[in-house]
């Protein structure tokens, strides 16, 4: 079981030395030092050509965290996931990467520590789909060396964890948009990546396919991955994510627990939308409290999945 979810104690209470060593346990671990972080960044000021998007993003992301950030189009979520990415140069403020320097880590390096979805798959030609999601091992190989039996095999493990595996023989052009996504998230899995970046997963899928990338991320948490999503979706964060960043253009960043971020009005502010406009948007995270007023509900427990 993941260290998120806590550790279980049972027992029939018969013997006083067991609950003592359980008692001893506990202690033990409620002393132990937090998980250190795959990603950190301190004072963190991100944009394009100079023009500064957001500022004031200081975070710790450790293993089996999940984040979804959320904001406006155009607010520069995913500009930020390029920062991350160390595809942009931050504007002020640092990455760190498992504690080193995101700047100095060498490209190659990078590309087997972080996998990255993009919100719209492209679909080189002449590949099928399971030779483009093979691809992504290449990262993990030394220069020069062919894929092998066991590649091949991660890689077709990867098609089947997100649902696609009978599509694997087939040409990456004949795939539909929502499958493409699909290829495009089996092929951050094959890579083999702790740390992993999606803007809008599931932007193009139908409902389906979009529960079967939520209990994809689900497990990849539980399994002790740390994941970044942008999302439009208030629901899909509260169903995801612990924390939650919101982004509003000139603003501080907002950065907090879910279900204090997910409140109705900081959605509202964020988004530049009524109060009303939240009523309907996800009526099992959002609704309305006794004074008659919109609010965010808190999401259920996580249950663990096997």
């Amino acid at each position: 079981m993941s260290s998120r979810h806590g550790a279980l104690h049972g027992g029939d209470g018969s013997s006083h030395a067991g609950a003592g060593a359980r008692h001893d346990a506990q202690e033990s671990q409620d002393k132990a030092p937090p998980a250190a972080p795959l990603l950190h960044a301190d004072s963190l000021a991100w944009g394009l050509a100079g023009h500064r998007l957001g500022h004031g993003l200081s975070l710790r992301l450790a293993p089996g965290d999940v984040l979804a950030v959320m904001g406006r189009n155009g607010s520069g979520k995913t500009t930020l996931l390029r920062s991350l990415l160390g595809l942009l140069p931050p504007l002020a403020g640092r990455i760190e990467l498992d504690g080193r320097p995101l700047a100095a880590w060498p490209r190659r390096e990078l590309a087997a520590h972080i996998g990255y979805v993009a919100q719209h798959a492209s679909a080189p030609a002449g590949y099928a789909v399971l030779d483009w999601v093979l691809l992504a091992r290449t990262a993990r190989l030394p220069l020069g060396r062919a894929p092998s039996a066991a590649d091949r095999q991660a890689a077709q493990a990867a098609l089947h964890s997100v649902g696609i595996a009978d599509r694997a023989g087939l040409a990456l052009d004949a795939l539909s948009g929502g499958e493409r996504q699909l290829a495009a998230m089996a092929r951050a899995l094959a890579q083999g990546s702790r740390l992993l970046l999606l803007d809008e997963p599931c932007a193009s899928l139908d409902f389906g396919n979009r529960a079967r990338v939520d209990e994809v991320l689900r497990r990849l948490a539980d399994a002790g991955h740390a994941i970044v999503l942008t999302t439009h979706d208030p629901a899909q964060a509260a169903a995801l994510a612990q924390r939650v960043l919101l982004i509003e253009p000139g603003a501080p960043a907002m950065l907090g627990p879910a279900d204090e971020m997910l409140e109705a009005s900081r959605l509202a502010r964020a988004f530049d939308v009524p109060m009303q406009a939240l009523r309907g948007l996800a009526p099992t995270r959002i609704g309305r409290d006794a004074g008659g007023s919109t609010r965010s509900k808190a999401p259920p427990p996580r249950q663990h999945l096997p």
